[in-house]
């Protein structure tokens, strides 16, 4: 048991056991756990997480892997519901796409992490969460995506494409890196082909 009336606004939960339970009181308001801040080693982690937990943690998670993965994991449920469903992309996800390109154009934007943020899971790891692997229905979910992120935010991705491109000698330093990456990760969404299905 833990009080956070104090002000407090993150508690790190230790997790020593095989199972665990923390009782949190006094929280004006519903905690959403940014479960493996800080960690370095790999795992694949299962939660229940709501969609709109995913995405506060996507937009507004101080730790930086945290709101990658938050991004991903949420990614990954919006493709396979396009896989399973053939519904249309969900209009959260789609603004917190909106969000995450609006702190993209940012000054002191971590460039880097915004080109990995703005990117869905790639089709090998999509793959790795079903059974059977089927390799163009999961290409054909992530451009009917694409196309829909484009539609809806084409000129903060033209914005980004632009100011971050640069004309000066090449660099390799990693803030050029990373611009290098933003803008890359901009001009492959605004060359999506458009007569793919």
């Amino acid at each position: 048991d833990m009080d956070l009336g104090s002000g407090e606004t993150t508690k790190i939960l230790p997790l020593q056991k095989e199972k665990q339970s923390f009782t949190i009181e006094n929280v004006p308001s519903k905690p959403t756990p940014s479960v493996l801040r800080n960690f370095s080693a790999p795992v694949k982690l299962e939660t229940d997480l709501s969609e709109e937990d995913l995405v506060f943690l996507m937009v507004h998670d101080s730790d930086g892997f945290n709101r990658w993965e938050s991004g991903q994991t949420y990614a990954m449920r919006v493709i396979n519901q396009t896989i399973d469903t053939g519904r249309d992309v969900p209009s959260k996800f789609i603004e917190a796409y909106g969000q995450i390109l609006a702190q993209a154009l940012q000054p002191g934007s971590d460039d880097a992490l915004a080109a990995q943020a703005l990117s869905l899971p790639d089709i090998s790891i999509v793959g790795q969460s079903r059974s059977p692997v089927d390799p163009q229905a999961i290409y054909d979910a992530k451009y009917k995506i694409e196309m829909a992120l484009l539609s809806t935010h084409k000129e903060k991705i033209e914005e980004i494409y632009n100011t971050k491109r640069s004309g000066k000698d090449f660099l390799i330093t990693p803030d050029a890196m990373g611009k290098r990456a933003l803008c890359n990760t901009a001009l492959r969404l605004l060359t999506l082909p458009r007569d793919a299905k």
